[in-house]
């Protein structure tokens, strides 16, 4: 079974590095394109979710298309699919929608179709409720300023 999972290690350096700058690596874990199958969801529930636990990194970033796209889009799904996905580092999980989770919905093979803007609808509804909250330290211009305040090259 393939698990499309990919752990990125990003420096925050360039060019040549300097020690301090090789010392602020950050890693994060990202997934995306699953569970497809009913063997991935087991997997993502189970040793995917401990795996991702077990990698001590400071957040996941699901890149959505955690359906096929022939597979309906119904609430009940959704809802599944955001729980097991918040599951995997609760709160410390990033989500952007793919194209499966909305725009394929309303095609006419589904068992179940449905208005794509609807689903869009239900997906920042159950995804986005409230505005994002992020820690301090992660606040892009003091970061922009820590990290790229020396000239490249």
């Amino acid at each position: 079974m393939k698990i499309r999972a990919i752990l990125l290690a990003v420096s925050l350096g360039f060019g040549s590095h300097s020690a301090a700058l090789a010392a602020e690596e950050m890693r994060f874990l990202a997934i995306g394109d699953l569970p497809y199958s009913d063997a991935e969801q087991d997997a993502m529930t189970t040793s995917l979710r401990r795996a991702v636990q077990a990698t001590n990194v400071p957040f996941v970033v699901h890149y959505g298309d955690f359906k096929s796209g022939g597979e309906s889009c119904t609430d009940a799904l959704l809802t599944t699919s955001r729980n097991d996905i918040w599951s995997l580092l609760p709160g410390r999980v990033f989500y952007t929608p793919g194209d499966n989770e909305w725009t394929d919905c309303d095609r006419a093979f589904l068992t179940h179709p449905l208005p794509e803007l609807e689903r869009l609808a239900k997906i920042r509804q159950l995804f986005f409720p409230q505005p994002l909250t992020i820690p301090a330290e992660w606040d892009y211009l003091k970061c922009k300023k820590r990290t790229f305040a020396t000239p490249l090259g």
